[in-house]
């Protein structure tokens, strides 16, 4: 599934530094909040825990190293998320679908 997810950001964006023309994927939304529902362990081992809201910023796709980061605020500090594929950790985790372990908060009805 990482793979698929990997496919999809370098599909969707084709220079990683040209921000002016960047076409966001609808998987993340720019500025939007999202919460970690499921715990999990990204490449670097770093543990995301079930319950972090975060802000989503940018992504960068890393095909040479079948990586993907994807970069977040938390309490107005940056938050980062590195996946890759040839991570075995990473790749059972996010497998399943990246949508089960960080969903857009739904906001409250007025």
């Amino acid at each position: 599934m990482l793979q698929k997810i990997l496919n999809y950001f370098k599909a969707n964006h084709s220079n990683n530094d040209d921000t002016s023309t960047k076409q966001q994927p609808s998987l993340l939304e720019q500025g939007k909040q999202y919460q970690i529902v499921t715990e999990f362990y990204d490449f670097d081992g770093t543990c995301h825990k079930a319950g972090t809201i975060l802000e989503y910023v940018d992504y960068k796709v890393y095909p040479y190293d079948k990586g993907l980061t994807l970069l977040f605020k938390r309490n107005q500090q940056d938050y980062v998320i590195r996946l890759a594929l040839n991570s075995r950790n990473v790749e059972a985790v996010i497998q399943q679908n990246l949508a089960e372990h960080i969903a857009p908060i739904k906001a409250n009805p007025a």
